[in-house]
């Protein structure tokens, strides 16, 4: 097998847009980004990857973003 310097973590949970849940989302993603640094280097990498994780009203809200290419899909924080 391949022996990586990363650990192997669990995915975060889907968000579904629950404003209750979103800081232990966001928490989540954070971890992985701080443990896979080198997967996660840029910010479009790491927006991506969090918008892989959104359904239900949470996908709805950054839909027309994509759609738009806008700017606030390419920084993370």
């Amino acid at each position: 097998g391949s022996k990586s310097k990363e650990p192997h973590l669990a995915d975060p949970e889907f968000f579904r847009g629950n404003r209750k849940k979103s800081k232990e989302f966001l928490l989540q993603l954070k971890n992985i980004f701080a443990a896979r640094r080198s997967m996660f280097s840029t910010n479009e990498a790491k927006v991506s990857y969090a918008i892989s994780f959104l359904r239900d009203t949470a996908f709805t809200w950054i839909a027309p973003y994509i759609e738009k290419k806008h700017d606030l899909i390419s920084d993370f924080e």
